[in-house]
């Protein structure tokens, strides 16, 4: 009986994805015959808009917790539960993000876009100072307000932003080949981010040889808190937001998009890989620096990992 169960619960998923599979083969085959390409700055613009989104999780995910642990001097416990913090309020906050931008006047993502890019800019270079005058207890609530009212701002690019895919072009082939800008450009960009930020940390030497990783920080904060500026302004620049009444949209109600989406079982399994990926990805950039600091005990090739 559990087999037959299951048979038919498979059966019902490949079913549905078959519907998916054919509406999306039908749509594609009808996009084709009137297809426009979009401009080719367009495809720039996009890739290179979407960049920051690559070097926030790469920079913070590297850097941060070591930051937190070794210059800032605060405990472990207050680095992971600022994490968590973070990471529980931007999952809140998202929908609401999405909603209000929704429901903004023209243009609605690339006014999100540009007003938020300046507090969050202005806040990652915050993050990376040590105001060492405070004591402890209001050091931790300083990275705490920083860094939260940072990931709020950054989360009011990042929602508008991926929205903008699915509105600049109706046609799949195009949608596609954005996204492929987007991810070219964020890996090769991120990479050299990466590359930039641990070589101006360990660029500065105390007499005694040690590494004043306090200014290195700072120094390496402020570079690439103005570098995260341009993504947004250029996206500004570049790409020409459809205006809503030229967006056919075709809205769920929430109950009834809740129920297709925990009902469609490839979803739920690219979500659940995807989950996975990004935990195994996360716990090794967030220690990657503390193994190579106290077990290799070769801080110093870091830059060059």
């Amino acid at each position: 009986e559990g087999a037959a169960q299951g048979a038919g619960r498979f059966s019902s998923w490949r079913s549905l994805g078959s519907e998916h599979d054919l509406l999306s083969r039908h749509y594609i085959r009808g996009d084709k015959e009137r297809f426009e390409p979009l401009p080719h700055m367009t495809y720039i613009g996009f890739g290179y808009g979407g960049i920051g989104q690559y070097i926030w999780g790469l920079l913070f995910g590297f850097f941060m917790t070591p930051f937190l642990i070794q210059v800032a001097k605060i405990s472990p416990f207050a680095a992971g539960t600022l994490q968590l913090t973070a990471s529980l309020w931007t999952a809140f906050i998202n929908p609401f993000i999405g909603i209000f931008s929704d429901l903004s006047p023209y243009p609605r993502r690339l006014s999100w876009v540009i007003i938020s890019i300046i507090p969050f800019c202005w806040f990652y270079m915050l993050f990376w100072l040590v105001p060492s005058f405070l004591p402890y207890t209001t050091l931790i609530l300083y990275y705490f307000l920083v860094y939260l009212v940072c990931a709020t701002a950054f989360m009011c690019y990042v929602v508008p932003y991926n929205s903008l895919s699915a509105e600049i072009s109706p046609h799949y082939d195009e949608r596609t080949k954005l996204s492929t800008y987007r991810w070219v450009l964020s890996l090769v960009l991120g990479i050299f981010a990466v590359a930039v930020q641990s070589i101006l940390v360990y660029s500065f030497k105390e007499p005694d040889g040690s590494f004043n990783l306090e200014k290195g920080y700072a120094v390496a904060g402020m570079v690439m808190g103005v570098f995260l500026l341009t993504p947004g302004i250029f996206l500004f620049y570049t790409i020409k937001e459809p205006k809503p009444a030229a967006i056919k949209q075709n809205r769920l109600s929430i109950l009834k998009g809740l129920k297709v989406t925990v009902t469609n079982f490839p979803f739920l399994m690219v979500v659940a890989l995807n989950s996975c990926a990004w935990s195994a990805l996360s716990l090794m950039t967030n220690n990657l620096l503390l193994y190579t600091t106290y077990v290799v005990g070769e801080e110093r090739f870091f830059p060059y990992i």
